[in-house]
């Protein structure tokens, strides 16, 4: 959820990264609601359930895929910002410790409605991890984050995250995006490669499917399908045409990702209160139903509020925090 130009003043963004957070915040949606429905209501039971197309599509596409997804893009960043901030401030490590301690702070706040969420482990993972990591050469975190992703790529929880944390720095310390742009033949042999073993992972996995997060070899297949992502993504914008489209479909949803994924809790415990928390709870089904209501409302008001602001209501908020003074937002010209 990490802002990949903060700074002073409005910046160029990046494109990419921009629509893969918006694909991120879109796909986690159906997979957080019955966790926010269950948290949110206390519902302990686990009612027995058949397994639906639902279950195979949320396994399959979205569960362990969009969670690291969100890790490693905080992890490129968080390093985009350092480069970012080192032009306007000669402590942009210590700008970057404010904008954590932020992040801290409203993770806490949203622990209290929704005990799942995972704010509160990506500042701190940025504070024990990221910080000290930046200071050490470039080869460093990307052997050590390859590595952490390898040996957690199996289980589930804030452990998988340092490695990601750390691969993600590395790709923006590499200029990983413009190196796999210009580089054709190693794109195509990344993404043969990757997509190749998540095929072979999620064979495994079908026996788990309706478990999702759960399943090992969902794990394993989660986060192999999402490099396979990340690369299919970053090759697809160097043709314009699809970028224009990824940009209209995910790119408004990813420059305000903080905004909406904290806007997301509050609207699925509305929903609750309006419905039966009780349907929506532990079905795959429902989930996708919710996220149905949910993500076009937060498509639009994206989409109207870029045309009118640089950053998201809460985008604004943090960069504020982040450099201690109001952050220029309006788009004066419209």
């Amino acid at each position: 959820m990490q802002d990949p130009t903060a700074s002073t003043a409005p910046q160029q963004r990046i494109a990419t990264i921009d629509v893969l957070r918006g694909i991120a915040i879109i796909g986690i949606l159906p997979v957080n609601v019955g966790a926010i429905a269950q948290w949110g209501y206390q519902l302990n039971e686990n009612p027995a359930k058949q397994i639906t197309s639902a279950d195979y599509f949320t396994d399959l596409v979205l569960s362990a895929r969009m969670m690291p997804l969100f890790a490693l893009l905080f992890g490129m960043s968080f390093e985009l910002f350092l480069r970012s901030a080192a032009q306007h401030t000669e402590r942009p490590r210590l700008v970057m410790a404010r904008r954590l301690f932020f992040l801290l702070i409203v993770g806490i706040l949203h622990f209290l409605v929704y005990p799942g969420e995972v704010l509160m482990f990506y500042a701190i993972g940025g504070l024990i991890v990221l910080l000290p990591a930046s200071l050490a050469p470039r080869h460093f975190a990307a052997l050590t984050g390859i590595l952490l992703v390898i040996v957690t790529a199996p289980i589930d929880g804030p452990l998988k995250l340092p490695g990601l944390f750390l691969t993600g720095a590395a790709m923006t310390r590499y200029d990983f995006v413009p190196v796999l742009q210009k580089n054709n033949r190693l794109a195509a042999t990344l993404l043969a490669l990757f997509t190749f073993l998540a095929v072979i992972a999620v064979y495994f996995q079908l026996p788990d499917i309706g478990i999702g997060s759960f399943s090992k070899p969902g794990r394993v297949a989660g986060v192999l399908t999402m490099f396979a992502l990340v690369i299919a993504i970053t090759l697809a914008m160097k043709a314009p045409n699809i970028a224009r489209v990824l940009e209209f479909l995910f790119a408004a949803m990813g420059r305000m990702a903080f905004t909406n994924y904290l806007s997301a809790t509050a609207l699925v415990l509305l929903i609750g209160h309006l419905l039966d928390a009780q349907y929506f709870a532990f079905q795959s089904m429902y989930g996708l139903y919710v996220a149905a209501v949910i993500v076009p409302i937060q498509w639009a008001f994206s989409k109207v509020w870029s045309r009118y602001f640089f950053y998201g209501p809460l985008e604004w908020l943090w960069r504020t925090a982040t450099w201690w003074k109001p952050q220029p937002n309006r788009r004066w010209a419209n």
